[in-house]
């Protein structure tokens, strides 16, 4: 049976280039990943703090930036703005922070936890692909972002992103981080090698050089990160991805980077496929996740779905109700603590007047129909 408690974590998930709350600010953008910001500086806030308003209205109570910060739109003081005006609203703010991947803790600027500096200034700190070269990944080619790594084998790197989040909890009031290693990047050198990296849970046959994900740099790196956090600001909710959903033939597998995380970490899997009715990735009956504290992200109402192979109308602009519904349902009967969608398109929009209503409601109300739903009038 699904509980009818509200789910703890109610969070949505932006990019700060693609997250398009004010209309009157010229230079949004659709899709892309780490794209350039193209907004004046201003629209950074004016966006968020209307998305931050909705939220506080819905009663959902976490807020994922990716690009928290940049210069091109206020740096510092406009990141430490939004968290204020965040806070008044009881909505916490989780910066996304690239581990060794997606720029680092300032994504991008002039800075010293800029991964992109970091990497200007040491570039043996690279993490290198099958060839021996440093990535510099091109997403969406020709003309998309470049995408760098850094190597997690070396100590340097790891004090660097030590230094980099004690920064960043002393000077901002967030209320938690949004932890990734990068799903576009495996370090090939002889360190990382020698530690067995790029192990893939999905496919541990496949070869080496076609793996982008390495659950072994998040068992390595995240307990060192989350433990100074948690030492630093106890009540953090430090979220990390794992990129992947989770099937029962995956227990043995997942244990390898689950077991030395700390147990208050919330693990964030990927429910995209598991409720695609068109993958092969069912949600199996009696399914329980894994960790101490689970939540799910699912990609359903975004521009990532189609990308990630799924089929049918549920891109950016379309009403993903039903979909919402399956996972409050099924996720609260398998151990899920809270759910994750995306929060980019204003509440204007109709697809999205619902989407966020039903998200709002299925997350309190975990056990209840659409039928429900549609009995309450919203």
């Amino acid at each position: 049976m699904s509980s009818n408690k509200p789910l703890p974590y109610r969070l949505l998930w932006t990019w700060d280039h693609s997250t398009n709350w004010d209309p009157a600010q010229p230079g949004g953008q659709e899709e892309g990943c780490g794209n350039p910001y193209t907004k004046p500086a201003e629209a950074f806030l004016s966006d968020y703090t209307r998305l931050i308003d909705c939220m506080a209205d819905l009663d959902l109570n976490g807020l994922i930036v990716w690009g928290f910060l940049r210069d091109a739109h206020g740096g510092v003081q406009a990141a430490q703005r939004l968290c204020d005006y965040a806070r008044r609203k009881n909505v916490r703010i989780l910066p996304g922070v690239g581990v060794m991947a997606y720029g680092g803790f300032y994504y991008q600027g002039d800075h010293e936890f800029s991964m992109a500096k970091w990497i200007e200034r040491y570039p043996e700190m690279s993490a290198v692909d099958e060839n021996g070269q440093p990535y510099n990944w091109t997403a969406f080619p020709p003309d998309g972002p470049h995408m760098q790594a850094l190597c997690p084998s070396r100590p340097a790197n790891v004090e660097w992103n030590l230094n980099g989040l004690r920064w960043l909890i002393d000077n901002f009031d967030i209320g938690g981080i949004n932890y990734e290693t990068g799903d576009y990047a495996v370090c090939h050198c002889d360190l990382c090698r020698d530690k067995k990296a790029g192990v893939n849970v999905l496919s541990p046959g496949k070869p080496a050089d076609k793996i982008n994900v390495s659950f072994d740099t998040m068992a390595h790196v995240y307990p060192l990160l989350m433990d100074q956090a948690h030492t630093l600001k106890p009540d953090l909710w430090q979220v990390y991805s794992t990129y992947c959903g989770y099937r029962s033939d995956m227990a043995q597998a997942v244990r390898r980077f689950l077991d030395p995380i700390p147990q208050y970490a919330i693990c964030q899997w990927t429910l995209t496929h598991m409720l695609d009715d068109d993958h092969d990735f069912p949600w199996e009956d009696d399914l329980l996740f894994p960790a101490r504290h689970n939540v799910g992200f699912f990609h359903q109402g975004s521009q990532w779905f189609a990308a990630l192979g799924g089929k049918g109308p549920f891109g950016r602009y379309d009403p993903v109700i039903e979909t919402i519904q399956k996972a409050a349902a099924k996720g609260s009967r398998a151990g899920l603590e809270g759910l994750v969608t995306h929060g980019e398109v204003a509440a204007d929009h109709p697809a999205w007047t619902q989407n966020y209503r039903a998200f709002s409601h299925f997350t309190h109300h975990p056990g209840r129909r659409v039928e429900d739903l549609e009995a309450t009038g919203q």
